[in-house]
């Protein structure tokens, strides 16, 4: 993302190595409408304790001056830290900025998602061989067995074929299928002869 604007204050987010959003102290604050650009850097002064380092830290960041460019030290905030500064400011538009962090906040935990969703990784050849071993041998030859136990497994993760299973779910799958509780056959013969038993009674 290369810039977020609120109320025509444009943010030039910093990049860190976390994939997360960072906003310097300077434009925070003339963001919740402080005339001092220190005025953030202030408010997390007394509030420090507060804060996590996924909240703020600090970079070294390139200044133009009159007499040449220097570094220095700046104090940066994840959105986390944008909210929770919005608590302790007493401007007018602390309230309405808070409302605006929100609304970033929950796109980025759903641009999050639909990521994780578009690499989710499949089980392999090996994984979907391993399952289809346990069916068979579970299944004891019987198509029946066979189809409620992948028909139970399919719902239960919600995919339309073992083979679209992903690699997170592997083990739970195994799990599934090994402890997945089956009619024996004894038990579908006495079934099938009561159902014929109440057939004969109702004629």
């Amino acid at each position: 993302m290369n810039s977020l604007t609120f109320n025509a204050i444009q943010f030039h987010p910093i990049q860190q190595n976390d994939d997360q959003i960072w906003i310097t102290s300077s434009e925070l604050a003339r963001a919740l409408g402080y005339a001092r650009e220190d005025s953030v850097s202030r408010i997390y002064d007394r509030k420090s304790d507060e804060f996590t380092s996924d909240m703020s830290t600090t970079v070294k960041l390139t200044v133009v001056r009159a007499t040449g460019s220097v570094e220095l030290d700046n104090r940066i905030f994840s959105l986390r830290g944008c909210h929770l500064i919005t608590f302790f400011a007493r401007t007018p538009v602390a309230k309405e900025f808070r409302k605006w962090v929100l609304d970033i906040l929950d796109r980025e935990v759903q641009q999050t998602k639909q990521h994780q969703l578009e690499t989710r990784i499949k089980i392999n050849n090996r994984q979907i061989a391993e399952l289809k071993a346990i069916v068979d041998r579970r299944c004891e030859g019987s198509v029946k067995k066979r189809t409620e136990m992948w028909h139970r497994h399919h719902q239960h993760f919600k995919v339309s074929s073992y083979k679209d299973l992903l690699s997170i779910h592997f083990n739970d799958s195994v799990t599934f299928l090994e402890t997945m509780k089956l009619r024996s056959t004894e038990e579908e013969a006495n079934i099938r002869n009561l159902v014929l038993h109440m057939v004969w009674l109702s004629q």
